[in-house]
């Protein structure tokens, strides 16, 4: 799932690994990891760039297509990469076609385990920019990692990115215009970057978490791979969910972390799980509840304003205190920041800024990374059966004290207007496919109550907690990846933590 602005800085390594089970406490660099059995025993680098058709395709396909491509700025000759051509829809080949660009990251000694296929989060981000980051991973080691673009994100063709809706998010953070002005602006412009994609041909039906699907076990079968183990983090965990009730045979074993599960989703949802993340920093540290506060009226009253640059040059920005709000959220995803968040805290409510510019360069990405048009079509698609509508423009109304996130999401889905997925969509997902199930105790997005959950239904899955943790513990975490690795291994073996 997206996350909103971050303003808060990168700082201190991930903790070893614990065996004990543990709670949130008021040192939230802890990464005490409990096991829970149920009824059985994310960082951005520079992608290396794929060449592109020079247009997009101009006939429709019958069946996938694969091409091997050239790719520059590959992290090792190991590299390899391609493109998948697919109908944009199945059930009508006359439709136009998507082109996934895909880049596969050979193992390092290449054993007969399966390869690991890596999906984005967001939804609308793309896995193919990680790939100098993955090939260093241990994972490598022994599997083939597989990385790709889901259609309308990244490098895919024909891309739904919203450069409108960007605009606006900036300057929604260069004004102190009123939060509903914010919301309003932002929407507005979502609805504008849709009607320029539909007058280019795109069919908003054709995306969603069914049809990424489809493309997933595609590109397996494309690149000759019987099975595959899937690590799918927040929103690559849901896609990784309907893998498995759809196409299991094609899934040798799933690592789900920090769960997007099928049975919640939406504005309110969203706010609410905010809510509960700061309540549990606020509980390990009770008097940051009055600082944030503080800080928060401070700056509403006399925003800060000054220059900084995400990357496409300097520019000025007025930050309120309602924005701090928002980095804060953000902040929470990232386990690094954790350690560092009592004492930026505090310095805010001081009145000390000076750490703003850095704050704001850090978001970049997430400000304005999403193939914004893709996350839409995809979240409203999927979310429709939950009849989460009225609390969504209920909650868009009155946010509390979360005005950005309420800004941020965009217009309402009945504004959007996309088919649902599928009747069945929202029903939990049963499956008996070996699950290595991870969650973050300060996770903002998706709570580890709901990942727990997801995991009790799983009949062949094992749940670690990390309390200590935000969104997303997988990657690059020593523990979280020793586990990962004796699952990938051998999912029936036992492991040991």
């Amino acid at each position: 799932m997206r996350r909103i602005t971050s303003f808060l800085p990168l700082a201190i390594a991930l903790a070893a690994c614990s065996s004990s089970t543990g709670t949130a406490t008021d040192e939230p660099i802890a990464s005490t990891v409990a096991e829970v059995p149920t009824t059985s025993a994310a960082p951005t680098t520079t992608p290396p760039t794929i060449a592109a058709p020079p247009s997009a395709p101009e006939a429709a396909a019958t069946a996938p297509a694969l091409e091997s491509q050239a790719c520059s700025d590959a992290p090792d000759e190991g590299t390899e990469c391609f493109r998948l051509t697919l109908p944009a829809d199945p059930a009508d080949p006359s439709g136009g076609t998507v082109s996934l660009p895909i880049v596969v990251l050979r193992a390092a000694n290449p054993t007969t385990l399966p390869p690991v296929v890596i999906p984005g989060g967001g939804p609308g981000f793309a896995t193919t920019g990680q790939a100098q980051y993955w090939a260093q991973h241990a994972f490598r080691t022994d599997h083939d990692i597989v990385l790709y673009a889901q259609r309308g994100t990244g490098e895919a063709i024909p891309s739904l990115e919203c450069p409108e809706r960007d605009d606006e998010v900036i300057a929604a953070l260069q004004s102190a215009e009123e939060p509903p002005n914010d919301r309003y602006a932002i929407s507005e412009a979502s609805l504008v970057c849709r009607t320029r994609l539909e007058a280019g041909g795109i069919d908003f039906d054709d995306y969603d978490t069914a049809m990424n699907a489809l493309d997933l076990d595609a590109i397996r079968e494309a690149l000759g791979y019987d099975r595959w183990s899937i690590l799918g983090i927040s929103y690559g965990a849901r896609l990784a969910l309907e893998s498995m009730r759809t196409f299991p045979d094609g899934i040798h074993s799933v690592i789900l972390d920090s769960v997007y599960d099928v049975t919640y989703g939406g504005l309110a949802t969203n706010l609410e799980s905010y809510d509960r993340a700061i309540g549990v920093l606020t509980d390990a540290s009770p008097t940051l509840a009055d600082s944030i506060e503080a800080a928060r009226t401070l700056f509403n009253e006399v925003p800060w304003t000054g220059e900084a640059d995400l990357g496409d040059g300097p520019q000025t920005f007025l930050i309120t205190g309602d924005d701090l709000i928002g980095g804060l959220v953000n902040a929470l995803y990232d386990t690094d920041v954790l350690p560092a968040l009592p004492g930026v805290i505090q310095a805010l409510a001081n009145g000390d800024g000076s750490a703003v510019p850095e704050f704001l360069r850090l978001a970049g990405r997430s400000l304005t990374g999403a193939a914004d048009a893709m996350q839409l079509s995809v979240d409203c698609a999927d979310n429709a059966g939950l009849d989460r509508l009225a609390a969504d423009l209920a909650a868009a109304e009155d946010p509390g004290r979360l005005t950005l996130a309420a800004a941020l999401a965009g217009p309402p889905c009945d504004e959007w207007g996309v088919e649902p997925t599928r009747a069945d969509f929202n029903e939990p997902v049963v499956s008996d496919i070996p699950a290595l199930v991870l969650a973050g105790g300060y996770d903002p997005i998706t709570p580890p109550g709901a990942t727990l959950g997801v995991a009790e239904r799983l009949t062949n899955s094992r749940f670690y907690l990390f309390p200590g943790f935000g969104h997303g513990v997988s990657g690059d975490d020593v523990c979280a990846t020793a586990l990962a690795i004796q699952f990938l291994t051998d999912p029936t073996a036992e492991i040991i933590a």
